[in-house]
């Protein structure tokens, strides 16, 4: 399915404002245990960056799909952004464990989370080194294009999953997994368009 521009402008602002309103609905939820109102605090960082990150992959991924050059160095720019915010949500829930003593990487959440955070960064070298439409080594190469392309899609569906399963943790509800399961399950379906 072949993308115009103007419709990705307009997918792309939904995309933000879907990735941004669940970021801060879960960065500055109610998280305690008896339910009353938390303080900002380091932690709420985490989930507005690894929202923000989820956001600028997908934006980049519809403006790749459109084509072209300027597209595709959107592309790198907006997957470049979402790696710099995933490094700050990552700091942030890392710090975090740190201040209050908690062992890290306990829960599938953040094993998970971590696997996905390596698989991105080579996703983005090879990106960046090896397909950069100026000075890219293989960029007309077929195959590394296509493990590119659909490993970058494979991630994304996956990070859909673990926001979702992070959010799971944090805001409580009767209807807490349809209310961020139906947003992140169709993020997760434009990412693989």
């Amino acid at each position: 399915m072949k993308l115009k521009q103007g419709t990705t402008n307009q997918i792309s602002v939904v995309v933000f404002f879907m990735t941004t309103t669940l970021g801060a609905v879960t960065s500055f939820a109610p998280y305690s245990d008896n339910g009353s109102p938390s303080p900002f605090r380091l932690f709420s960082l985490h989930p507005l960056f690894m929202y923000l990150s989820l956001m600028a992959f997908i934006v980049g991924k519809l403006y790749k799909k459109v084509g072209g050059y300027s597209n595709t160095k959107l592309h790198g720019n907006l997957s470049s952004f979402g790696s710099l915010c995933m490094s700050v949500g990552f700091y942030a829930i890392y710090k975090n464990k740190e201040n209050n003593g908690k062992a890290h990487f306990t829960t599938t959440h953040s094993q998970y989370a971590f696997l996905l955070m390596g698989c991105i960064c080579v996703l983005l070298l090879n990106g960046a080194v090896g397909l950069h439409p100026d000075w890219g080594k293989v960029k007309t190469n077929k195959t590394i294009r296509a493990v590119h392309h659909w490993s970058g899609k494979f991630m994304l569906v996956l990070m859909c999953f673990v926001c979702w399963q992070g959010s799971m943790k944090i805001v409580k509800g009767e209807y807490a997994e349809i209310v961020f399961g139906l947003p992140l399950a169709g993020l997760a379906a434009l990412s693989v368009l």
